[in-house]
């Protein structure tokens, strides 16, 4: 017998694969029905400046003659002059309608001021909150396979979308 293969018009990015994901997805709308990102943020600076996965001191040392607030909007701010593929910038371009973005509302590995930052520059699409950090949303993501199936297929079955609509 001969089984039929369905592809699928989506990409899915998980915690650092997000910014890989929304690069990815912006120079392919024509071709994406569906985007899944899981526990991303916006502005890699504030993750990078944030996160818990290392101590702040071993990651940056701010110069003593400048107030070290003014120093990190400085740093933040020319960071995304400079990274025009930070999700900051890459979210904007992707219609709200074919999104769906899973955060944990305790994450401090991807804090969650970026993860809400990614939703806001998204257009605020679906957005199914985990209660709980990132790990612990990473582990238990098997337990939402087939609601995130269900989603997928629901927008996949709509693809594609209108004449004139990318």
């Amino acid at each position: 017998s001969t089984v039929k293969m369905h592809t699928r018009p989506l990409v899915v990015g998980c915690s650092g694969g997000v910014p890989a994901a929304l690069a990815f997805a912006t120079k392919h709308l024509d071709r994406l029905a569906a985007v899944v990102l899981i526990g991303g943020g916006a502005d890699l600076a504030s993750v990078y400046l944030d996160t818990e996965l290392t101590d702040p001191a071993a990651r940056v040392r701010w110069l003593p003659q400048n107030p070290p607030s003014e120093q990190r909007e400085r740093f933040i701010r020319t960071w995304l002059e400079a990274c025009t593929t930070d999700p900051f910038h890459t979210a904007a371009a992707i219609p709200a309608d074919r999104v769906l973005v899973i955060q944990a509302d305790r994450d401090r590995i991807v804090p969650v001021a970026t993860g809400d930052r990614l939703w806001q520059r998204l257009g605020r699409p679906e957005r199914w909150r985990f209660h709980g950090g990132h790990t612990l949303l990473c582990w238990r993501l098997d337990g939402y396979a087939t609601d995130i199936a269900s989603w997928i297929d629901a927008k996949v079955q709509t693809w594609p979308p209108p004449p004139g609509r990318p």
